[in-house]
């Protein structure tokens, strides 16, 4: 009896987590570069309306941003350069490339 009900919770647990990895299953994938063309190192990307949500630009500008449900909008920022709004709604969200200016 006690393994039955040990086996039942496991694949309960199992079940749980699976649904909140499909809950999440938008993302938004890219670059993001400077004028020149050039990879901004270290640029932050945050849900505007989910804050506990962002990730860093690699050393090739390349990132990618799990995006929550209800998420509109990402800020992306970067020290000397000025913010920019990403729409995420109706947008492509693979292969993005996002030029932040000077």
């Amino acid at each position: 009896m006690i393994r039955k009900l040990r086996f039942l919770l496991c694949v309960a647990i199992l079940i749980a987590a699976s649904i909140d990895s499909f809950a999440q299953s938008r993302r938004l994938e890219g670059t993001v570069l400077d004028p020149d063309g050039q990879p901004v190192i270290g640029a932050g990307l945050i849900c505007k309306e989910k804050n506990s949500a962002g990730t860093v630009a690699d050393l090739d500008g390349h990132f990618t941003l799990p995006l929550p449900d209800g998420v509109k909008t990402v800020v992306v920022s970067s020290v000397g350069m000025e913010t920019l709004e990403y729409d995420v709604t109706g947008s492509k969200l693979t292969g993005v490339v996002i030029v932040l200016e000077f």
